[in-house]
Protein backbone atom coordinates (compact mmCIF):
# COMPACT_ATOMS: atom_id res chain seq x y z
CA UNK A 1 0.00 0.00 0.00
CA UNK A 2 2.82 2.59 0.54
CA UNK A 3 4.45 1.88 -2.74
CA UNK A 4 1.75 2.66 -4.14
CA UNK A 5 0.79 5.85 -2.52
CA UNK A 6 4.44 6.98 -3.30
CA UNK A 7 3.80 6.01 -6.33
CA UNK A 8 0.78 8.29 -6.47
CA UNK A 9 2.48 11.33 -5.12
CA UNK A 10 5.29 10.90 -7.76
CA UNK A 11 2.69 10.62 -10.68
CA UNK A 12 0.92 14.12 -9.55
CA UNK A 13 4.43 15.84 -9.28
CA UNK A 14 4.95 14.61 -12.72
CA UNK A 15 2.08 15.42 -14.02
CA UNK A 16 2.36 19.41 -12.62
CA UNK A 17 6.11 19.23 -13.98
CA UNK A 18 4.62 18.32 -17.37
CA UNK A 19 1.69 21.42 -17.00
CA UNK A 20 4.07 24.19 -15.90
CA UNK A 21 6.35 23.36 -19.01
CA UNK A 22 3.42 23.03 -21.15
CA UNK A 23 2.91 26.53 -19.67
CA UNK A 24 5.96 27.62 -20.10
CA UNK A 25 6.41 26.48 -23.61
CA UNK A 26 3.31 28.39 -24.99
CA UNK A 27 3.57 31.29 -23.22
CA UNK A 28 7.13 31.68 -24.42
CA UNK A 29 6.30 30.71 -27.60
CA UNK A 30 3.73 33.05 -27.63
CA UNK A 31 5.70 35.79 -26.42
CA UNK A 32 8.49 35.44 -28.99
CA UNK A 33 6.01 36.20 -31.58
CA UNK A 34 5.25 39.07 -30.22
CA UNK A 35 9.53 40.32 -29.76
CA UNK A 36 8.94 41.78 -26.53
CA UNK A 37 8.10 41.36 -22.80
CA UNK A 38 4.52 41.47 -22.16
CA UNK A 39 4.13 42.49 -18.24
CA UNK A 40 0.31 42.85 -18.58
CA UNK A 41 -0.06 39.29 -17.26
CA UNK A 42 1.45 40.57 -13.97
CA UNK A 43 -0.33 43.50 -14.20
CA UNK A 44 -3.78 42.05 -14.28
CA UNK A 45 -3.15 39.98 -11.69
CA UNK A 46 -3.02 42.73 -9.28
CA UNK A 47 -6.46 43.52 -10.34
CA UNK A 48 -9.35 40.98 -8.66
CA UNK A 49 -12.70 42.11 -10.46
CA UNK A 50 -10.70 42.09 -14.42
CA UNK A 51 -10.58 39.16 -16.10
CA UNK A 52 -7.29 39.15 -18.29
CA UNK A 53 -6.47 36.38 -20.92
CA UNK A 54 -4.33 36.52 -24.47
CA UNK A 55 -5.78 32.96 -26.39
CA UNK A 56 -3.60 32.10 -29.58
CA UNK A 57 -5.04 31.07 -33.35
CA UNK A 58 -7.06 28.21 -31.98
CA UNK A 59 -8.23 29.94 -29.41
CA UNK A 60 -6.42 27.94 -26.54
CA UNK A 61 -5.11 30.53 -23.44
CA UNK A 62 -1.52 31.11 -23.42
CA UNK A 63 -1.51 33.76 -20.74
CA UNK A 64 -4.14 34.03 -18.05
CA UNK A 65 -4.45 36.38 -15.03
CA UNK A 66 -5.70 35.26 -11.25
CA UNK A 67 -9.03 36.17 -11.47
CA UNK A 68 -9.92 33.86 -14.39
CA UNK A 69 -8.28 30.96 -12.57
CA UNK A 70 -10.59 31.51 -9.82
CA UNK A 71 -13.81 31.98 -12.04
CA UNK A 72 -12.64 29.16 -13.61
CA UNK A 73 -12.30 26.97 -9.90
CA UNK A 74 -8.55 26.33 -11.10
CA UNK A 75 -5.86 27.05 -8.55
CA UNK A 76 -3.00 27.63 -11.14
CA UNK A 77 -2.72 29.15 -14.04
CA UNK A 78 -0.95 26.64 -16.09
CA UNK A 79 -4.47 24.85 -15.61
CA UNK A 80 -5.53 26.59 -18.13
CA UNK A 81 -3.34 26.89 -20.76
CA UNK A 82 -3.47 25.38 -23.78
CA UNK A 83 -6.93 24.49 -23.05
CA UNK A 84 -9.91 26.48 -24.41
CA UNK A 85 -13.19 27.82 -23.18
CA UNK A 86 -14.87 24.79 -23.54
CA UNK A 87 -12.82 22.99 -21.42
CA UNK A 88 -14.20 25.43 -18.41
CA UNK A 89 -17.48 26.54 -19.31
CA UNK A 90 -20.94 24.60 -19.24
CA UNK A 91 -22.82 24.51 -22.68
CA UNK A 92 -23.93 26.21 -24.49
CA UNK A 93 -21.61 29.17 -22.78
CA UNK A 94 -18.20 27.30 -23.40
CA UNK A 95 -19.51 27.13 -27.00
CA UNK A 96 -20.47 29.90 -27.87
CA UNK A 97 -17.01 31.66 -26.06
CA UNK A 98 -15.53 29.55 -29.09
CA UNK A 99 -17.25 30.46 -31.76
CA UNK A 100 -16.43 33.91 -30.77
CA UNK A 101 -12.64 33.64 -30.65
CA UNK A 102 -12.73 31.59 -33.92
CA UNK A 103 -15.09 34.85 -35.46
CA UNK A 104 -12.50 37.24 -34.27
CA UNK A 105 -9.51 35.00 -35.67
CA UNK A 106 -11.64 34.75 -38.88
CA UNK A 107 -13.09 37.87 -39.56
CA UNK A 108 -9.96 39.98 -37.74
CA UNK A 109 -12.96 42.20 -36.30
CA UNK A 110 -13.27 42.30 -32.48
CA UNK A 111 -16.24 41.93 -30.18
CA UNK A 112 -17.38 44.07 -27.91
CA UNK A 113 -20.06 44.29 -25.00
CA UNK A 114 -20.99 40.28 -25.11
CA UNK A 115 -19.82 37.33 -23.09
Amino acid sequence: MEVLSKTLVVTQELAQIIAMKRQHDATAKFFAQLGQSYAAEDLFDQVPDIVFFLKDREGCYVAVNDTLVKRCTCTHKNELIGRNAMDFFPPPLGQRIVAQDMAVIRDGKSIRAQL
